[in-house]
């Protein structure tokens, strides 16, 4: 046995036109945005903008710390020499030629 059901949909044609304009108009913008900060950036810091940004802070923080950074890297370096086995026999050798 078949059965035939209507059923009606209601489309508000004008609530649907309006929301597709509204998200098209909002990606557009988004999108125009983007490539305005893109080229801005770009003229202001060049091609890789990221990369520029970096190394400016990088350069301000090495100019700052400079002292601190070159007397932690001496620690260290000595700190590693000191435990080497070339150092210590270099050592040992200076000690006995002293004694004689």
């Amino acid at each position: 046995m078949q059965h035939i059901v209507n059923i009606a949909f209601d489309f508000e044609d004008e609530k649907i036109r309006q929301k597709i304009e509204k998200e098209i108009e909002a990606s557009v913008i988004e999108k125009m945005a983007a490539e305005i900060k893109k080229e801005y950036l770009e003229e202001k810091y060049g091609i890789d903008p990221a990369k520029e940004i970096i190394e400016r802070i990088i350069q301000k923080i090495i100019k700052e710390k400079q002292e601190e950074i070159i007397e932690k890297a001496a620690n260290l370096l000595s700190e590693k020499l000191y435990r080497s086995k070339a150092v210590k026999e270099a050592a040992l050798e200076v000690a006995l030629k002293e004694r004689v």
